[in-house]
This record gives C-alpha cells, structure tokens and sequence, in this order.
C-alpha cells in the first residue's frame, strides 16, 4: 500500500476515533477522496493490531464508537455507495469481536441485526451470498431479541429478516416468499399502526412486495393483496410527513399496478405510470440518484407496454427513460441494475417503430451483448436464460437464423440446468420455469424449421415435453434425474414397419405436427394456420368448462360427437392420414397440452387402401393394429426400457377407489381391467368407497 495513503487512513481513523459523534459526518465529507474499498481493509488491518492491545473497557469503548460510525458510513450519500457500504460492514464485523453474544447479548444483537441489513444492501460481492449473509444476521439477532423479552427489536428483525427473505435467490423461490410473509406477518402482532404508524407502514410495504411476487395461491388475488397493503402504507407514508419513504411506495405500488390482472389492463398500465412519475417527483437524481434510476427504468418499462396512446411516442417515451436510468445505473457502480437495464432497453429498441430498423435491431444486439457480460449463467442462470431468449428473438426477427439457432441452444441449455437442479425444490418453481420457458422451446422449434431442419426440430420438441415428465418418472421409478436427449434416430428404431407416431406440438402462432415412421429420412411436418389455433383453442375452452361444470356435463355428453367432428376438422386429420404410407397398421399419438383431453383415437377419417377403396371410421377402425397414446417419444423409450429392465422389481400391489359417486362412465370396466395387471389388488367399489371403508 501506498505510504502516503496508508498514513492518510491512520489519521482519519485517529480523527474518527476522537471526535464528537456530531462531527463524524463533517470529517467524512472532508474525507470523501480516502473512503474506499483500500480503506475498508486497511480499517480491518489496524483492528487486528490495536484491540489486542486495548483493555476490556477500551475495546468495548471503541467497539461502541464503531457501531456509530457504521451508521454515519452506511448514511453517507457522498463518495462511493458501494465503499461507504464496505467501511459500514468492517466497522460492525471488528465490533463483533468485542462484542459478543456471551458478554453482551443485547448488543451483539443489536450490531448482527445493523450487519444482516448492511450485507442486505451491499453492492459488492456476490448479491446470493449477501443475502444468505444478511439472514443469518438476521437470524442471529432472533436469538437474543425474543418476542417475550424484546418485543419491540423482534418486530424490527423479524421485518428485517422478512424483506431478506423477499429478494433471497438461493432455496425455493416458492418458499422464500412464504418465509417472507409470515415474518412480515409476526412483525405486524407487534407493530401496529396505533402504537407504530411509521413501522407499521414499512411493513405493510414489506408485505406487499412479498404478496406481490408471491408464487403460491392464486396470482390475481395476490396482487389485489399486494395493492391493498401498498395502498394502506400510503396512510401514514404521506409525501409531507415522509416524502422518501411515499415516493418508494409509489414505485412500488406502480409496479404492483404494472402486473395487475384484474380490472382493465390499459387503465392500470395507466395508474403505474401515474405511480412511478408521482415517486420522481422526490426522487431526483441529485438528491436520491439510485432511487431515481430505479423508477426511471420502472417507468420505461410502463411506457413500453403501455396501450393507451401512439404506440412508437410510447417507446421513444421508454427508451429515453432507460437511457436516463444508465446515467446512474454503471456498470462498475451497479452491475447487476445495469445489466437489467440493458436488457429492458434492448426490448424497447427491438420494437421500435421510428428510426430505421436495421439500426434499431443492431442497437438492441448490442445492449443484449452487454446484459450478457453480467447476467452470465453462473451469477443469474434465470436472468441469463431470458436475455439469451432475447438476442435470439432478435436475431431471428433479423433473419439471422444460424445466430438465433445458437442464441437459443445456449438459453435452452442453461434452463435445463436449472430444471434439473430445482428437482430438489417446489412444484411451484417446477411449473412457473415450465410456463415461462415454453415460449423459448417454441421459438427454437420455428427456427429450426425456417432453416429446413425438422429431424432437429422434433428432437427440441420432445426435450421441451420430456423434462416434466421425467420428473415425474424419477420419483416414481427411481430414473436418473438427468435423462439423454432423444434423437431422431432413436424416435424411428421405436417403431415397427407398420407403424407411426403423429407427435403435435402447439406454438404461439400456429400447431405443427410431425409424422414419422420407420423408413423417413426426416419427419414430414404438417402446420396449422394461425386461424386453425383460434378455433382449436375456443373448442377446447367449450369443452373444458362443460367438463368442470357439472350442471354442464349433460351439454358435455350431449355435444361430444359434434365437437370431435369439429375437432377432426379444426386438426385436418384427413389431410395428415392422407400423408401415412398405406402399409400404415397402428399409430402412436403424442398428443400436446390440452390436446390431451380429447380422444383422438375417436376422430373420424378417411384412407384409401392397398386396393384403392376408400374407407371411412375413426383412426381405431382404420388402423387394425390399434392406437396407443404417449406423452412423449423419450418417456416411450424409457418406459420400453423400465419394461424390459426391471419388470420383476415393479410395484405389484394394486389400490383403486372405484366409482364412489356411481356416475362415472366406464369406470368399472377401466378398473378391473387395470386391476388383473396387479396381485394383490385391493378395491373399494360404488357404495364401499367411503371414509368408513378406508
């Protein structure tokens, strides 16, 4: 270290060490040029040697002046908010050697509590780590600061440890937002707004942000919870009696109005934009520059969905805000906020409608490229997988087809890796990363097509079915998590001569199938017009709600013929049997989605056969050897080979609840065929289905 600089940290140290508490903030601000990440560790240097040297009393003393010098630290606004961040947390990690839970409880409480929110806000490290840091602080600090003997710091550190638990991104998404509320919950049996206006209304900000991105229940009435609790904190949260503190609900009630579902979207697109430009009006970016970037790159992405208005105004609107937003947002200052914003801008310049479009499409590479530098797929695997989702739907907007092929396969890759990792976790993560990504599988799938290559087009349909099911599989089987990838070759030696597998896959603007038997070089693809997935979908919608409905099921029973000759229709299953080669026995269906829910072995067709007569029924007449359904080619495969393997070691006990309302159709043949599969096979049929029976 620098000698001149080594001896400046000493005499700041000295200055800080010997003044007045009133006068640390004056010598900090004079001194603004020394408090970096070098003074940081120079701080914990000189601990190491000094406090040795230091009786009980001293050290306790100096360990005390530390605690407030993190305070005037972490509320210095000037100089760097990253290094203030690190002197802040050095100061209370050397107290924290004096102080101790066994020599003094209540103040190793207090200072585990200041350093979990410290490492909460920290800006450097691994933002994961710092919140795994920041709760066991918190954590710590609940030990000591039980609701009996404490019950004011308990609110405070169960609030505290609430709003960890929110932006937590190690464990189960799922269960971190539930930890989150139930601690926001306990805080508030203490913190009430008669006793505590001001805490009762951070944590019912709190509350909401969790109820906000909360992932169990139901997602609209989440966000009615949210908006409620937001709406409540403004009670006490007044621009006049707490103008930051209302200008960071108003961005977080704009955000909670941004995702709302109920009521008309545009409107409420409309209120978030009123929301975060109501928090602009005090976060300005001299006095709250962070704040106001943050809002800044809220409203921009409001004005970049927003429906009211010109459209191409709205995204210039937009783009000017994320630019904004940049000027605090750095990359060395904020590199995660930043690589968001890159992301945010890159969108808005891919759907620009002013300026010309190879420009806007190279700018919004460019700002994609960026984002990638610091979303990787080590640091932010679910981050990175949207961006790449990104550059490749630019790409292939471009026409630049092998870039989007790769682009693609990279954001495939890395959610795979997440979706075998996350088998682990909750159901709730499985079934969110399976919606949100289908849309990338998709887009993979018409890029493969528009380059002519439907061999690897199928196989990414069938990794985009496959993973779900294997884990499902896995638990039931005991099948390695992590299964091969199938290929078209694999899919064909599955099939005798006579045989071939119909496989349907639905994307965003059409439904495709891929008819494959043993001989084709390459599956021949059918595709829908967008028009055919209209109807399909209001079909399957009027069948679904006669099924749920039971004053419909009658109207269910009554229009399934009409509905499946619809439905035969809709799918042009005259065209798709026309294409099978004549010596065509059985089929094997791969049905997708809802598609599941029909009996497409029921549709009526028409074939010609070997002797040219044409001959109508549906596919169970018109293939002799019969149809089988299956939910994908590679749980085909593995199913084969479960069969093959291990048939002496599946289960062979067999338990059936069988008709107990007695109005279930062909339930009883159903069962007791299933049940010759199984010895012992127990069953509780009609009338002995019961409670009492079981």
């Amino acid at each position: 270290m620098n000698e001149e600089r080594h001896e400046a940290y000493q005499n700041l140290i000295d200055s800080l060490l010997t003044c007045p508490s009133e006068e640390e903030i004056e010598i900090l601000q004079a001194n603004l040029e020394l408090i970096d990440d070098g003074f940081a560790q120079y701080l914990r240097e000189w601990a190491t040697e000094s406090l040795a040297t230091l009786d009980a009393e001293e050290a306790y003393n100096c360990a005390n002046i530390l605690y407030g010098l993190n305070i005037s630290f972490k509320n210095l606004r000037q100089g760097s908010r990253a290094s203030n961040l690190e002197v802040a947390i050095a100061c209370l990690e050397i107290g924290l050697t004096v102080v101790t839970r066994e020599t003094y409880p209540e103040k190793w409480a207090r200072f585990q509590n200041s350093l979990g929110s410290d490492y909460h806000n920290r800006i450097r490290g691994e933002k994961a780590e710092n919140l795994e840091l920041a709760i066991a602080a918190f954590e710590a600090s609940l030990e000591v600061r039980t609701r009996d003997a404490f019950p004011e710091d308990w609110a405070g550190s169960q609030n505290n440890l609430a709003s960890a638990y929110l932006y937590r991104i190690r464990g189960e998404k799922a269960e971190n937002l539930e930890l989150a509320i139930a601690a926001c919950e306990a805080s508030l049996e203490v913190r009430t707004r008669d006793a505590f206006p001001f805490d009762w209304a951070t944590c019912q900000n709190n509350l909401a942000s969790a109820y906000h991105y909360r992932i169990r229940g139901e997602k609209a009435e989440n966000m009615e919870l949210a908006i409620a609790a937001y709406e409540a904190s403004l009670e006490v949260w007044t621009r006049d009696a707490f103008p930051f503190d209302w200008a960071t609900c108003q961005n977080n009630l704009g955000m909670a109005y941004h995702y709302r579902i109920r009521g008309e979207k545009a409107e409420n697109m409309e209120l978030a934009i009123a929301a975060f430009e109501a928090s602009l009006e005090v976060y300005t970016p001299d006095a709250f520059p962070e704040d106001w970037a943050r809002s800044q790159n809220n409203l921009a992405n409001a004005y970049h969905n927003r429906i009211r208005r010109e459209k191409a105004e709205n995204l210039e609107l937009a783009i000017a805000a994320f630019e904004a937003s940049l000027e605090v947002y750095t990359r060395d200052a904020f590199p995660f906020e930043w690589a968001t914003n890159q992301n945010n801008l890159g969108a808005a310049y891919r759907n620009r409608i002013r300026g010309g479009k190879a420009e806007n499409l190279e700018l919004a590479i460019a700002a994609f490229e960026a984002s990638l530098e610091v979303r990787t797929r080590d640091a932010f695997p679910i981050d990175n997988a949207q961006t790449l989702y990104n550059l490749g739907f630019t790409y292939q907007n471009n026409f630049q087809l092998p870039e989007a092929y790769n682009t693609f396969n990279s954001a495939i890759e890395t959610v795979e890796l997440m979706r075998s990792e996350i088998i682990i976790g909750g159901e709730a993560d499985r079934q969110k990363l399976a919606e949100e990504w289908n849309k990338l599988y998709q887009s993979m799938v018409e890029v493969c097509l528009q380059m002519e290559n439907s061999t690897t087009a199928l196989e990414y349909v069938e990794r985009s079915k496959t993973r779900n099911l294997v884990e499902l599989f896995h638990k039931a089987r005991s099948l390695p998590s992590q299964v091969q990838r199938i290929s078209f070759a694999e899919i064909r030696s599955l099939l005798a001569e006579n045989e071939a597998i119909l496989e349907w896959y639905i994307t965003y603007n059409d439904f495709k199938v891929f008819i494959i038997t043993r001989d084709s070089p390459q599956p021949d693809v059918w595709q829908s017009s967008y028009q055919d997935l209209q109807a399909l979908e209001e079909l399957q919608q009027e069948y679904l709600d006669d099924i749920k409905d039971e004053e419909k099921y009658d109207n269910w029973k009554n229009q399934l013929d009409s509905r499946l000759e619809k439905l035969a229709e809709i799918l042009h299953i005259d065209e798709i049997i026309s294409r099978l080669p004549e010596n065509c026995q059985k089929l094997i269906l791969v049905p997708f989605r809802y598609l599941h829910l029909f009996p497409l072995h029921a549709l009526t067709s028409s074939r010609q056969k070997a002797d040219k007569t044409v001959e109508t029924g549906c596919l169970l007449e018109l293939f002799p050897g019969g149809v089988r359904y299956t939910p994908s080619c590679q749980l085909l495969q593995l199913s084969q080979r479960v069969n093959a393997s291990a048939e002496d070691t599946s289960p062979r006990k067999f338990f059936a609840i069988q008709n107990p309302t007695e109005d279930l159709d062909f339930t009883d043949i159903e069962v007791e065929a299933i049940a010759k599969s199984f010895n012992p096979a127990e069953i509780l049929s009609r009338q002995n289905a019961s409670k009492a029976g079981l």
